[in-house]
């Protein structure tokens, strides 16, 4: 398991467990969040509150990748054959700001995607009152371990995933993404507030996301 870490280092904290229940702390994927920038340095420290977090991690091939965002510096990728390290250098995928919780998935095809949300600069503590309500999907394209991490810029196609803006649904948070049954079918499951006092988290699931696929509420949410 992952937690953000935010302004401290090291970043990005890697748990394991064995019930659920009790976790041990084997290590961090940042060593020295100093990498993010001037302002994360101990002779500064201009990014409280703000730094690593909204991250996944996921496995592929035989590597482990984590994906994380902070909300000045962009979209940022490491990976490791093992959960406790070592990580490779950080690599940031994009450099645009006001991004959250990336995920990756990869196509049987060999094609990875990354859908990440944007809730908006300000967007904590008041997540609700601060939506943009889009998430985006990103198309990149696997070639070579080397190609993977840099490719993102590269190939963005910027495909938006058009999720339906209501008055009582201000932001998609947590969009992540699943395939299920076949054909695949890709679910961003946002987190949107329903009610003052109720959550829910709708699935939106497409079958093929290059041909033009319209999204659908999937009533299973």
């Amino acid at each position: 398991m992952i937690t953000s870490t935010f302004q401290y280092s090291p970043g990005m904290a890697i748990l394991h467990s064995r019930d659920l229940v009790s976790w041990r702390h084997v290590g961090a994927a940042v060593p020295d969040i100093g990498v993010l920038g001037p302002e994360y340095r101990s002779d500064r420290m201009e990014r409280y509150n703000v730094g690593i977090y909204a991250g996944s991690l996921r496995h592929h091939r035989g590597r482990y990748w984590l994906h994380f965002t902070t909300l000045d510096e962009g979209i940022f990728v490491t990976t490791a054959e093992h959960p406790a390290g070592p990580w490779s250098h950080l690599h940031r995928l994009s450099d645009e700001t006001g991004w959250e919780d990336p995920c990756p998935l990869w196509d049987e095809d060999g094609r990875a995607w990354l859908v990440a949300s944007s809730p908006g600069r300000g967007a904590w503590p008041t997540l609700a009152a601060a939506g943009r309500r889009r998430a985006r999907l990103r198309h990149l394209r696997l070639q070579s371990r080397r190609q993977d991490l840099r490719s993102a810029r590269k190939h963005r196609h910027g495909l938006m995933v058009g999720l339906p803006r209501r008055p009582n649904r201000p932001v998609q948070h947590r969009s992540h993404r699943r395939r299920r049954h076949r054909p695949v079918r890709h679910l961003p499951v946002p987190r949107s507030p329903t009610t003052p006092d109720t959550h829910r988290c709708p699935k939106y699931a497409v079958k093929r996301l290059l041909a033009g696929g319209s999204w659908h509420a999937d009533g299973r949410g």
